[in-house]
């Protein structure tokens, strides 16, 4: 299987195309990236320090055209994401769909449809709008922010996949603090 830094010097034309940033490695379909840990820091960094950074990034390598649909292990029929797109991405023979399919994708977007749930499980769907800009307020607020630090847990993910703050932690402090403010708003 060709390496992921391969994979990336044989699409970079297209990446270039998309704004995407070579010194900042990120999921090619959903643009899910890693805050600065596998960033490139130098602007002049020399082209092997940059094909390192891609080849450390966790993006798995997918098949454009599935091996099982006749796809071959070659660059141009392989393209790096994470594992939420690559476990979503459509089988099939045509290049076609599998780019409109790319096209659509987007982590920021799954995030927010994930909290929009989170905020169901806790009621905050069933608040006024005024309700919800105080509880929007609330939630970027100093003191939300001072209260919430050493209540906060990072998720091992169970895939082997990194850690994160999941949705469900932070909707759930803020489900608790608001209680605590506003005597159950």
């Amino acid at each position: 299987m060709q390496s992921k830094a391969d994979i990336f010097e044989y699409w970079k034309d297209w990446l270039d195309e998309r704004g995407f940033d070579w010194g900042e490695p990120s999921c090619w379909a959903c643009g899910h990236w890693w805050d600065t840990k596998y960033d490139v820091e130098d602007p002049n960094a020399p082209w092997e320090e940059i094909r390192k950074a891609w080849n450390k990034v966790p993006l798995q390598r997918c098949h454009i055209i599935p091996k099982s649909l006749g796809g071959e292990d070659e660059p141009s029929n392989l393209f790096l994401m994470c594992i939420e797109c690559h476990d979503r991405a459509p089988d099939t023979t045509s290049r076609e769909a599998f780019f409109k399919w790319v096209e659509n994708q987007s982590w920021t977007g799954r995030m927010f449809k994930s909290i929009e749930e989170e905020c169901k499980t806790f009621g905050f769907d069933e608040k006024t709008p005024k309700e919800i800009e105080e509880l929007s307020d609330m939630l970027i607020s100093k003191d939300f922010k001072e209260w919430a630090r050493d209540k906060i847990g990072i998720h091992f993910s169970q895939s082997g996949y990194g850690s994160q703050i999941t949705p469900s932690t932070i909707v759930a402090l803020f489900w608790e603090y608001s209680k605590i403010k506003n005597n159950n708003l």
